[in-house]
């Protein structure tokens, strides 16, 4: 059956619920099972579900499912994510039933958007930008992804590609708000190693001590390469600006990606110095033609606060392939815009 009422209800037992209307004639059949199966629908299963809501036919009917672990009941293919229950207590309410449900068992099978039902209508979930959400000992962090917030949806609408703020926490990288087509890469909230080559635009305008905190993550043995970053530090502060055109920021991304969720396991680790060997020197606006900008990945410019310390780097990803050296100053001014717009808020 289909239902839009289904929440959380507790951690610790395990419970959620949902609200059949109790003229329903599939809620006794599972009251009478004493167990079901949740499924998240993707935004992609706006038919599947209107075939679940539908009386008077053979629901399963070609629908690909698999026995969940605990209940045997559905588990639907493609779903966002199912979660394995029984009932727990069932009351009555008006026109409808709150049924709770515990857990046994759960997964995220397929993680992309979920299908709302708004107004009538099937949608997906999409908004411009997302920030970070307020925890216990992360207040400065949020306030500044608020700040960077409408810059960042501007600077998006206005470009058409997609923009994320990281903020320096110790030795590693927040990213605490992302605006435009979100790639996937850093999810808000992710963590990523402050080290490099993440984080050039925060680290450039630090302090001596900072700077070698940061190069200390560095191979010991690539004292060349060492040196090379220490001069694009030097380079970035005179520009204020820097792109990466070489394909390793790609395998940069994705190792970010995987690190945010795995965390700097030994073999991630070893990939990071491996990577970090191998990436491209920095460039700037001296370094840029219509040549290499085709293959430009991404532009950083720093965000200060009001004792000029960099607490921001916003980084713009998503070029297109067929870039010129114009476009891609064209762009990197509305960056550097945006950037200036969060440095005044603070």
């Amino acid at each position: 059956m289909a239902v839009g009422s289904f929440a959380s209800v507790s951690l610790d037992p395990p419970l959620v619920t949902f609200l059949p209307d109790r003229t329903s004639s599939t809620f006794p059949l599972i009251r009478d099972a004493g167990r079901f199966c949740v499924n998240v629908l993707s935004s992609t299963q706006d038919q599947l579900c209107r075939t679940f809501a539908t009386r008077g036919q053979d629901r399963f009917d070609s629908v690909d499912w698999e026995p969940a672990p605990f209940s045997g009941a559905p588990r639907l293919s493609g779903s966002v994510a199912w979660v394995d229950c029984e009932i727990e207590v069932v009351h009555e309410a008006g026109d409808h039933y709150i049924v709770v449900g515990r857990v046994h068992d759960l997964s995220v099978d397929n993680p992309t958007s979920p299908l709302l039902f708004f107004q009538g209508g099937y949608g997906m979930f999409a908004l411009p930008s997302l920030v970070l959400a307020s925890r216990e000992g992360n207040t400065e962090h949020v306030r500044l992804a608020e700040l960077a917030r409408e810059p960042m949806e501007r600077l998006t609408r206005s470009v058409g590609m997609e923009c994320r703020a990281l903020a320096p926490d110790g030795d590693r990288l927040l990213v605490v708000a992302t605006a435009g087509a979100a790639s996937g890469a850093d999810p808000v909230g992710g963590v990523i190693p402050f080290s490099p080559p993440f984080g050039s635009s925060l680290v450039a305008w630090a302090g001596d001590d900072a700077v070698d905190a940061w190069l200390s993550e560095y191979p010991d043995s690539a004292d060349d390469i060492r040196a090379d970053i220490e001069a694009d530090l030097a380079r970035l502060r005179e520009d204020g600006w820097y792109l990466a055109a070489d394909e390793k920021t790609r395998e940069g991304d994705v190792l970010a990606m995987q690190i945010s969720r795995w965390g700097r396991t030994p073999r991630l680790e070893k990939s990071l110095h491996e990577l970090g060997s191998r990436v491209g020197r920095l460039m700037g606006p001296r370094d840029l033609d219509d040549t290499n900008a085709r293959e430009v990945q991404m532009v950083s410019v720093p965000v200060f606060d009001k004792s000029g310390r960099a607490v921001l780097q916003l980084t713009l990803y998503g070029f297109p392939s067929d870039s010129t050296r114009a476009s891609i100053l064209a762009a990197k001014d509305r960056l550097v815009t945006a950037a200036a717009e969060v440095t005044a808020k603070l």
